[in-house]
């Protein structure tokens, strides 16, 4: 079940943002504990929601790996990590529309509140299951206990042990992200005048820590009142006045990751 419970997640958050992506794929790779995806690239909309005057012109994830230490979920993180992470975005068209685009961009509304509306009524059926299961499982218990039918701890758990044992994994998570390049480029709002602006990172390590502020593997009530420790590395701005937009030459969905690379990583990060 908690199997299920990863592969449905993360296909919906990846597919909210992400092009290419096998759920049929994504759900052998989970069971067998280490998922690994590689050269997506980022929807026109993945930065819709953050209702920013601003639309992903071509971005790409080079990879994607999340390893789940299925038989030690109780004592060790699932680990997340994402390497060259590459973005360009530029203003967000305004003014008058044809009424094609506002149709196409209402519907893409409608598609993203049915999508929340979806997850909320799956998110409540959820928690009623686990419900029912705890009640099950209490009654079990009475008569001598149950056999576990899930990977490692998790197959022992009743529902609402099974949700806090969520809870858990999710209160724990590490996040490693490497390489990573946004940039945003603006020809329009002062004619004649371009300019380009854009954070490096070279790396990001987010991982939850204790009272003393010491990363550590939190089992109390993870999610009641979380902490995690950030560690940058190489973090750079840079802006540049009278920047022409970058222009490859040919669609940037038609390159591979090694000439996104020539673009956007910079030398000293990868080192």
């Amino acid at each position: 079940m908690f199997e299920a419970q990863v592969g449905y997640y993360l296909n919906k958050y990846l597919g909210t943002y992400l092009e290419g992506i096998d759920p049929n794929s994504l759900k052998i790779s989970i069971y067998s504990g280490d998922v690994v995806l590689e050269n997506l690239h980022l929807k026109a909309d993945a930065l819709a929601e953050l209702d920013l005057p601003v639309t992903v012109k071509a971005g790409v994830l080079g990879s994607l790996r999340l390893t789940v230490p299925w038989n030690a979920l109780g004592t060790q993180p699932v680990e997340v990590y994402m390497d060259r992470l590459y973005l360009v975005a530029t203003p967000r068209a305004e003014g008058k529309r044809t009424s094609a685009v506002e149709t196409a961009e209402d519907v893409r509304r409608a598609c993203r509140e049915d999508q929340r509306l979806r997850v909320a009524r799956f998110e409540k059926a959820w928690a009623e299951d686990l419900e029912r299961q705890d009640r099950a499982g209490g009654a079990e218990s009475e008569e001598g206990g149950s056999q576990g039918g899930g990977r490692g701890w998790l197959g022992t758990l009743g529902g609402g042990l099974l949700k806090s044992a969520i809870d858990t994994v999710i209160g724990n998570l590490q996040l490693h992200v490497t390489n990573v390049h946004v940039r945003y480029e603006d020809a329009t709002s002062h004619p004649g005048h371009p300019f380009a602006t854009g954070v490096t990172l070279a790396s990001l390590v987010a991982a939850t820590a204790d009272e003393q502020g010491n990363e550590s593997f939190v089992t109390a009530s993870p999610l009641s009142l979380l902490r995690k420790t950030l560690r940058l590395r190489r973090a750079a701005v840079y802006f540049d006045s009278e920047a022409a937009c970058w222009d490859p030459g040919r669609a940037w969905s038609s390159m591979n990751l090694e000439d996104w690379d020539a673009w956007f990583l910079v030398a000293e990060l990868s080192q």
